[in-house]
């Protein structure tokens, strides 16, 4: 069901597979559901709070339509290195404000 309005992410996002392993080649994909199209970012960070990535989508592209959208990550961070093991947080941003939140870990 897509909706108009302000953008919400529909449910809970979910990322698989969770734990990845990145330095064996593995990817995780972030889905979610947009209610509407929108400019969305997702920020991952690790749990100290420092952003580790950032995507961004434009609206109405990949990412950033209304309806399912995934982001893929292959576990290398803002510098291109590989993410440490461990335990992130990934945020979905538009309009500077959180629309969900999720946990995925890198173990390798």
């Amino acid at each position: 069901k897509v909706m108009g309005g302000s953008v919400q992410v529909v449910g809970t996002p979910l990322n698989y597979p969770n734990p990845f392993k990145p330095l064996s080649g593995q990817t995780t994909n972030i889905h979610y559901t947009l209610s509407t199209d929108a400019r969305v970012s997702i920020i991952i960070f690790d749990i100290s709070g420092h952003e580790v990535k950032r995507f961004v989508f434009s609206s109405g592209g990949n990412g950033g339509r209304a309806g399912a959208n995934t982001a893929n990550w292959n576990g290398r961070t803002l510098v291109n290195d590989f993410a440490g093991n461990g335990m992130y947080i990934y945020k979905i941003i538009s309009d500077n404000k959180v629309l969900a939140t999720g946990k995925l870990i890198v173990f390798d």
